[in-house]
C-alpha cells in the first residue's frame, strides 16, 4: 500500500492541526478550575500546661471549606473545630457541690481566615489570616436532697 505525495500532506497537515488543537487547549486550561474544597481532619486534643490537672486527651475533629476567591491565589477558609477532653471537676460550684469525674468537656470553635495560596512546582504554600470564637461545655452534676437523683447538665462559657 503506498501513499501519494497529496495524502501525504493531508495526513502531515491534519497531525499539525491536532497538535496545535492539543496546544491551544493545554493553554486554555491553565486557568484555576478549583473553587471549593473540602477539609477534614481527626486526631486527639492534648492538654497542656494546668489544664491537665482535670483535662484529659479524647478524639477530636475538624471540618472546613477552602473556597476560592476568583482565579487568584486568595482564598476564604470557614473551618469548625469539635476538641472533646476527658474532665475531672477539681473545686465544687455553689449551685452544683457534687463533684463531675469521668466526665467529657468539649469546645466547639468557629474560625474564619482569608487565605493566600502560593504554587512553585510542586510545592504550595498557605498562609492565613482570621479570627474566630467559640463555646466550651463542661459537665456539672447537681443531686436533689429528698430524691437522691442526679441531675446532669452542661455549662457553656465562651
Amino acid at each position: 500500500m503506498l501513499i501519494s505525495t497529496s495524502q501525504l500532506n493531508r495526513l502531515i497537515l491534519c497531525l499539525l492541526f491536532i497538535g496545535s488543537f492539543h496546544v491551544t487547549v493545554a493553554q486554555e486550561k491553565r486557568t484555576r478550575e478549583d473553587k471549593m474544597y473540602f477539609r477534614s481532619g481527626f486526631g486527639f486534643s492534648f492538654p497542656v500546661g494546668n489544664s491537665t490537672d482535670y483535662l484529659s486527651t479524647k478524639f477530636s475533629t475538624s471540618l472546613g471549606l477552602i473556597l476560592s476567591l476568583a482565579d487568584g491565589p486568595l482564598f476564604l477558609y470557614p473551618k469548625l473545630d469539635l476538641h472533646a477532653y476527658g474532665f475531672n471537676q477539681l473545686l465544687p460550684e455553689t449551685e452544683f457541690q457534687t463533684l463531675g469525674k469521668n466526665g467529657r468537656a468539649t469546645t466547639y470553635l468557629l474560625n474564619m481566615a482569608l487565605g493566600y495560596r502560593k504554587v512553585t512546582g510542586k510545592i504550595g504554600y498557605y498562609g492565613f489570616l482570621g479570627a474566630g470564637g467559640g463555646m466550651i461545655l463542661t459537665p456539672r452534676v447537681k443531686i436533689s436532697e429528698n430524691a437522691a437523683i442526679a441531675t446532669l447538665s452542661n455549662k457553656a462559657t465562651g
